[in-house]
């Protein structure tokens, strides 16, 4: 499987999606991509519109299916409706996972529940 992302910074805009999808393919060699993300939503980004574009680089065979990365809830909805207009289901959400932070919030609790039970104990 091979996935990959628009836009490269955040500073693109909708429009420029169809571009960049071949500028992406022409460095990869392929004619088309099985999972093509929207890297980041931005203000500079239509959801709808870009969803829109996403659905033409399906129907063209460019893209297999289409993702999102990083989008809330709310987000998401949007884009699923977008594409569910065209026939085309949201494939995922690529939402940022550190298990560095997990690790850390989960020592926290620990910690946490360690000193309540010693105050809780001198209490007593």
């Amino acid at each position: 499987m091979l996935a990959t992302k628009f836009p490269p910074s955040p500073f693109y805009r909708t429009q420029s999606m169809p571009k960049e999808l071949d500028a992406s393919l022409a460095r990869l060699g392929r004619n088309s991509v099985d999972l093509y993300q929207h890297h980041f939503p931005s203000s500079l980004v239509s959801i709808p519109k870009l969803m829109d574009l996403m659905a033409d680089a399906v129907k063209a065979g460019k893209v297999k299916a289409v993702g999102v990365s990083n989008y809330s809830a709310e987000q998401m909805r949007i884009a699923h409706a977008a594409l569910a207009r065209r026939g085309i289901l949201l494939a995922s959400n690529q939402v940022q996972y550190s298990l560095d932070l997990f690790l850390n919030n989960f020592r926290n609790l620990l910690n946490n529940i360690v000193i309540f039970e010693v105050a809780q104990a001198s209490d007593q």
